[in-house]
């Protein structure tokens, strides 16, 4: 750390105190008053400080705060307001932070060590005082104290159980951020809304709801009290956007989702090339609102400045979007989109993360499955690290690379750092259950993904993959009572009809478990995995010939047709050849990803053969 410059603090401070009973006296202004730029400054007061520039500038104001608590009789609320905080509760909660007590605690230790000192200097002098002692009205303070706090502990206790989650101190859902009509960059809301969210989630004590459940509340007429209760959050953030040639207007505001009261609000200024900057400034005032904590590790993720180039990060907005759709058009074009934000800014490693991501997605989803190798995904998410060390997409891309490739302990690695640096990314919690679940750890895999539903409520795909776990560890209660919750929150969504067939087919109901496939398949005929899934019933109910037709169209030349022939024969119990054939599959380089798990494979994995197999693919050791 440079060695501080005592005439550019005190230029800070004099400015800062000159306007201290201002709560909009911005960073912006005392840039103008400085006559230097905002990135200037943020150097100079963290090379000087090793604070961020809203850091130093809430410290001097506090430092304001204690020189007043200590000198002057104004209450709590008064001495708030004139520092320039304009919410008494985050000034209370700032305070604390700063100094380990609350304001009114840190008066009350003034005023009683002032009591005793006097109470020396009376007994030095032999002057006798009528001050009663106040011993017994603190005792009886105590106590109502202690039991105003049991009270409150149990009251907060209870709201939290109703929001659902103890593993977390504080939870919130940033709702979709509204642009006005007519601007130049329309998506604009929803780019700062994803981001804000992917920054708070470096918080491991804050639930921050995914962007797939928060913008489920896109342009939505319910209340604030039931939207916190569908996502199971205490808080909610609404903000909103105006650009006007080339400048940015930012309001946001925090608000209690039960009662709609505002915790906090601003105002931000800046112009659109400064982006990054909101959402630092944005991220690290909600979080410290909350009462948050922030480590320098999580601070320096949030004052991340991903790129230089405004255009750049636009193109990668849309590309982002496309990648969302999983359609093998949208893929191609994200690959495009993210080619043009490199030869933008070849350093931008958001936009080699996502290229990755892209191409992963088209070679698995089977676009373009000969044309994109493992060198080329994995070389794009290398390429990020390069860049930023710490690109938690690109770990997590890279551990769904290695989990494809049957490469355990890579996968396993990726996905540790990426939720190290993301503890609360719901969708790498989801995916690193699926590498737990195939490695057969599926009390750790129903715990992620468990969290990953807490984080993303509506997202239908991680709750499919809590059900389909469940099955898998025979828990069949808890998938019942996980599918009756979510046909509620989803509908008949092809997905749930799917698995409801599954578990039916486990239980034996196999005539009840034709009729939820068929239901599936009517909403997605193209659907070859539950096609299977239908054909294999039949061949439990005993329409052998209907199987062998099946087996019949498949491609002996295609390792996962291979498959699929050995989990037909293996329904009509043919066990010799679906052993023959999920051998033939692995030969080719495919054994399915749950065979370690999936009651379907438990009399084959065993057999000698198959272990051998298990062992080459690294499911065993």
């Amino acid at each position: 750390m440079a060695t501080p410059d005592p005439n550019f603090l005190k230029q800070i401070s004099d400015h800062l105190y000159n306007n201290i009973d201002d709560p909009t006296f911005s960073i912006d202004l005392l840039c103008k008053e400085l006559g230097i730029s905002r990135s200037h400054l943020h150097r100079k007061i963290k090379a000087h400080t090793g604070l961020s520039t809203s850091l130093y500038i809430r410290q001097l104001r506090l430092t304001k705060a204690r020189d007043m608590l200590e000198h002057t009789t104004l209450n709590i609320s008064e001495i708030a307001y004139s520092v320039g905080i304009n919410s008494p509760q985050n000034f209370s909660k700032y305070f604390t932070k700063e100094y380990g007590k609350s304001p009114s605690e840190f008066r009350r230790n003034l005023h009683e060590a002032s009591l005793h000192e006097n109470h020396d200097v009376d007994k030095e002098t032999s002057i006798q005082t009528s001050v009663p002692s106040p011993k017994p009205y603190r005792s009886i303070a105590i106590v109502l104290i202690v039991f105003i706090g049991i009270s409150l502990a149990f009251i907060s206790y209870n709201a939290i159980s109703d929001k659902g989650d103890p593993l977390y101190e504080n939870s919130i859902a940033i709702l979709p951020f509204k642009t006005f009509k007519g601007e130049q960059y329309p998506y604009l809301g929803y780019a700062i809304t994803e981001d804000i969210i992917n920054r708070l989630s470096v918080f491991n004590q804050l639930k921050t709801i995914s962007r797939t459940s928060s913008f489920q509340f896109l342009d939505t007429e319910k209340s604030p009290e039931k939207i916190g209760m569908e996502l199971g959050v205490r808080y909610l953030v609404e903000g909103s956007i105006q650009e006007n040639k080339g400048h940015l207007k930012v309001n946001v505001q925090l608000f209690e989702a039960e009662t709609g009261t505002q915790v906090w609000s601003n105002s931000y200024q800046r112009k659109v090339d400064d982006i990054f900057n909101i959402q630092s400034e944005l991220t690290e005032d909600i979080a410290l609102s909350l009462g948050t904590t922030i480590s320098k590790k999580e601070e320096n993720y949030i004052d991340l400045k991903p790129t230089s180039d405004f255009k750049a990060y636009n193109l990668l907005t849309e590309a982002r979007n496309l990648i969302r759709t999983r359609k093998g058009s949208d893929l191609e074009q994200a690959v495009s989109l993210c080619d043009s934000a490199i030869i933008i800014d070849s350093e931008y490693a958001d936009a080699f993360a996502y290229r990755s991501t892209a191409k992963f997605l088209l070679r698995e989803l089977k676009y373009q499955e000969n044309r994109i190798s493992t060198g080329e995904i994995e070389s794009d998410a290398l390429h990020a690290l390069k860049y930023e060390e710490a690109n938690s997409q690109a770990y997590a891309t890279l551990g769904n690379l290695y989990t494809s490739n049957y490469q355990w302990k890579q996968a396993m690695i990726a996905f540790e750092i990426a939720l190290e640096n993301q503890p609360n990314n719901a969708v790498y919690n989801y995916w690193y259950s699926l590498t737990l679940r195939s490695l057969a750890r599926l009390e750790e895999a129903i715990e992620y993904n468990s969290k990953a539903k807490a984080l993303d409520p509506y997202h239908p795909v991680i709750h499919g993959g809590y059900i389909a776990t469940c099955m898998y560890a025979d828990r069949y209660d808890e998938a019942e009572k996980a599918i009756e919750e979510d046909r509620n929150k989803f509908g008949d969504s092809f997905i749930f009809q799917w698995l409801e067939g599954d578990l039916l087919k486990l239980k034996e109901d196999y005539s009840s478990a034709l009729n939820a496939y068929e239901k599936a398949l009517a909403d997605n005929p193209g659907m070859k995995s539950v096609l299977l899934s239908k054909i294999t019933t039949q061949g439990k109910m005993g329409q052998k010939e209907l199987v062998l037709e099946f087996i019949n169209t498949l491609d002996d030349d295609n390792p996962i047709d291979l498959h699929r022939k050995a989990v037909a024969y293996a329904a009509i119990n043919d066990f010799d050849n679906g052993l023959s054939y999920f051998i033939k599959a692995a030969e080719k380089g495919f054994i399915a990803s749950d065979f370690m798990v999936d009651q379907t494979y438990r009399p084959f994995k065993n057999t000698p053969e198959m272990q051998d197999y298990l062992m080459k693919f690294d499911f065993i050791e």
